[in-house]
């Protein structure tokens, strides 16, 4: 095709958007805001200023950059009211570039300006989001006295960017987006940190580009003096942001009928079964950082090297157990094919994230209908501790996972409270225990819990929503 094609973004998301086009454009430029960069090559292809493209008005434009907000509002100030967006989280093996680029129209919008009352929630997805438990445990005091909007990031609806660029106060689960003059940012950081992240990722690419942003916070919802200290040491926030007032998505595992919303979802086959969650960590990641290159089988959920489906079936049945496997969303198209094309026992689910976007749910809306936990290094286990219930944990390449990755928390036996287990063998016998009863980890679980967390309830959206109330009306 010989569209003109303008990459916004000289640097790690405009080289990943440029492999990903190139083959299906010959006409392809960068665009920066980095006077440095102008006039240079990146990845073979010209880079040109801001002011260059004024007189490009049939150019397709597209934005790949952790600035989209600001970059946005910059274009629609330049006069282009129609641009695309690289949505990194929709990036699938042979898609089209339609399925992961997001197309905005805003020729009809003449007001940008910021509305002093408004707040924009960002939800990234549908696993864990403290900004859809937000904006569904609005009270009356915010509900008769601002306008809260509540959009998906993984969906990009035509008014994402209107929203995002004209609220006064603008919440987040992902990291803050970049900030526009008269804009509060608040976060809501999407999992306790087990593992290492940001400034302690030791081949981190973006460190001081995302450390700007984290430090134009207003305000960060935080578990404890504990996460309190995580987060300053990972993202150098500033402590007089933080907010021990819990996670809002935490208050789901409270307040939500998760027995009922499981059969919405999916069915169960018996209310009278004992109910287990697998949820494994996420092994990709787009910063600099692979865990899949450690000696884990993909071959098996579990990454078991003695994993046998007609053992697990057997054992499943005997005791009455239905396993649910829950990976990360942006994990879950590879193992829909395997459970797709390999068979697997009947008493497996797969739970996937259109089907709790089609029910309107989140995960955390079925997180308490579950008996127990089973991870290997996701930070839901520290959300799980709130329920009591008992936790297995399957390290089977801890070895190189901390080395390739690390652990903020250590040593990870300390706080990792149940059993270790490395086989499919071992797995089932320490399930087959906490169904007889015999739990040695509930002191140790309840120590986690205690360090933590320091709320125990589910008022933590609403004592948030008073946090922001106060930073909007003291402003």
């Amino acid at each position: 095709m010989n569209d003109q094609i303008i990459i916004f973004g000289a640097s790690t998301y405009g080289k990943k958007l440029l492999k990903l086009v190139e083959e299906e454009y010959a006409n392809i430029v960068f665009c920066d805001n980095d006077k440095a960069k102008w006039d240079q090559v990146f990845e073979g292809k010209r880079v040109i200023s801001p002011n260059q493209i004024l007189n490009q008005k049939n150019a397709r434009i597209i934005i790949a950059s952790q600035y989209s907000g600001q970059i946005a509002q910059q274009l629609i100030n330049m006069g282009f009211k129609k641009f695309e967006v690289l949505l990194l989280n929709e990036i699938r093996e042979g898609r089209k570039s339609s399925e992961f680029l997001a197309r905005y129209n805003y020729e009809g919008v003449t007001d940008w300006s910021i509305q002093s009352n408004k707040v924009c929630l960002i939800s990234r997805n549908d696993s864990g989001s403290s900004t859809t438990a937000l904006y569904n445990n609005q009270p009356d005091f915010i509900k008769d006295r601002f306008e809260v909007y509540l959009v998906k990031e993984n969906t990009r609806c035509n008014d994402y960017f209107y929203h995002l660029l004209t609220a006064s106060v603008v919440v987040t689960t992902h990291g803050p987006v970049a900030c526009l003059d008269g804009q509060l940012l608040v976060e809501c950081w999407h999992g306790f940190p087990l593992k290492t992240v940001g400034n302690t990722v030791a081949n981190h690419q973006e460190q001081k580009k995302t450390r700007t942003q984290w430090n134009q916070l207003s305000l960060m919802a935080s578990y404890s003096s504990l996460y309190g200290m995580a987060m300053k040491l990972s993202f150098d926030v500033d402590e007089t942001v933080l907010r021990n007032v819990g996670m809002p998505r935490n208050d789901w595992l409270f307040l939500s009928e998760g027995m009922n919303n499981l059969k919405k979802l999916v069915g169960v086959k018996s209310c009278d079964t004992t109910k287990v969650l697998f949820a494994p960590t996420f092994r990709k990641s787009f910063y600099g950082y692979d865990e899949e290159t450690t000696t884990k089988p993909w071959s098996n959920v579990f990454g078991f090297h003695d994993y046998s489906e007609e053992k697990m079936e057997a054992f499943l049945k005997k005791y009455q157990i239905e396993l649910f496997v829950k990976v990360h969303p942006l994990e879950e198209p590879f193992w829909t094919t395997v459970f797709t094309n390999q068979k697997h026992p009947s008493q497996v689910t797969l739970l996937r994230d259109e089907d709790f976007t089609k029910n309107s749910l989140d995960f955390y809306e079925i997180l308490n209908a579950f008996d127990m936990l089973i991870t290997d290094y996701s930070s839901v286990y520290f959300d799980f501790l709130l329920l009591d219930r008992p936790l297995i944990f399957t390290p089977v390449d801890i070895a190189e996972y901390q080395q390739k990755r690390g652990f903020l928390l250590e040593p990870y036996d300390v706080w990792a409270p149940g059993a270790k287990v490395t086989s499919q063998s071992e797995l089932m016998i320490e399930m087959k225990n906490l169904i007889i009863g015999e739990d040695h980890y509930s002191k140790q679980r309840d120590w986690v819990k205690r360090v933590v967390h320091e709320k125990e309830d589910e008022k933590a959206s609403l004592r948030l929503w008073h946090e922001i109330q106060h930073i909007m009306i003291s402003r």
